[in-house]
């Protein structure tokens, strides 16, 4: 499990993004991707969201390898 901080709305992505814009929608559709694997929503407050993500074997790392790409 982590803790996600999921944003308002879809289009979340902050100004300063300096992922090249061709590229968002490309990253969008992998968090798109991701999420379709949630299969429970804990809210522990109103800023945070422990996701339970279900899958494959690989969901983990590749959550993982998209986490640390946004970072």
């Amino acid at each position: 499990m982590a803790l996600i901080d999921l944003g308002a709305a879809p289009d979340w992505l902050p100004d300063a993004c300096t992922l090249p814009t061709v590229e968002r929608p490309l990253r969008l559709a992998e968090f798109d991707g991701l999420f379709a694997s949630v299969s429970d929503v804990h809210r522990p407050d109103a800023s945070h969201a422990v996701l339970t993500l279900a899958g494959s074997p690989g969901l983990a790392g590749r959550a993982r390898d998209l986490a640390e790409r946004e970072t």
